[in-house]
């Protein structure tokens, strides 16, 4: 249903696109004046160009965690990819605290990255008491720009997979352009939106449950390599029960 609503409203935007492109054109026998008719190509030139780029934006297997489906194409489920994990002062805060990354080749992982961040000032209390984090510990640690300078070069271009990885898309890009360091661009998958396309019927989708569901006995973690560890083993989990369901089809 996602990608087929991703279809309708890439139809929407080519189907305008194509209007204004040729409202464009019917300016040649309307306008005489020649100021007047380059006014008129510009405006209506520019207004076909945004709905060609947002027809283009919209194609429903551009992104896994967007409109794509990705239990129904098992080949969007890589193998090569980034289990991250951002952790800021709250939902709510861009401020860093720490970021992680396992770097995964053919199902297995190669490599891992963990950095905390110096801080502008106190941690709040509930931080230090669910991470287990004090400011002394922050203290001399690297910058915001250095730590996601390190972060970056690490995970390149891999395909992030995280639970709830478009906020912590979203936490990095605010990062990134208060630090001045150019924002990137990596495809996303969303482990719990994984599960609700394989439980469309079950509304207790969370980390709880899809932990439990792979077989892991123990609480979500509160620092950020243990999460990583963790959304490495929900997606094999994850992605072998996808496969397996599929040759059963």
């Amino acid at each position: 249903m996602l990608k087929e609503a991703a279809m309708k409203q890439r139809t929407i935007w080519l189907f305008i696109a194509v209007i204004c492109l040729l409202t464009m054109l019917w300016g040649f026998g309307m306008h005489s004046n020649f100021t007047v008719l380059i006014i008129w190509l510009v405006c209506w030139g520019i207004a076909a160009i945004v709905f060609f780029v947002l027809a283009g934006n919209t194609a429903a297997d551009k992104r896994i965690g967007g409109a794509s489906s990705p239990v129904k194409n098992v080949n969007l489920l890589p193998d090569n990819y980034c289990a991250i994990d951002v952790i800021t002062h709250s939902p709510d805060s861009d401020e860093l605290i720490e970021l992680a990354a396992i770097r995964v080749r053919s199902g297995k992982p190669v490599g891992q990255m963990e950095t905390l961040v110096a801080q502008s000032g106190p941690l709040p209390q509930d931080v230090a008491a669910r991470t287990g984090l004090t400011d002394a510990a922050l203290a001399g640690q690297p910058s915001v720009k250095q730590a996601i300078e390190q972060f970056l070069s690490f995970v390149g271009n891999d395909t992030f997979i995280a639970p709830n990885v478009g906020r912590m898309q979203t936490e990095l890009f605010l990062a990134e352009r208060a630090s001045g360091v150019p924002m990137h661009r990596n495809i996303l998958i969303d482990p719990l939106m994984l599960e609700q396309q394989m439980y469309p019927g079950d509304d207790t989708s969370s980390i709880n449950a899809l932990m439990n569901r792979a077989g892991l006995m123990e609480a979500p973690a509160t620092r950020a390599l243990t999460a990583c560890k963790q959304t490495v083993a929900c997606y094999r989990w994850l992605r072998q029960t996808i496969i397996n369901s599929r040759k059963q089809a």
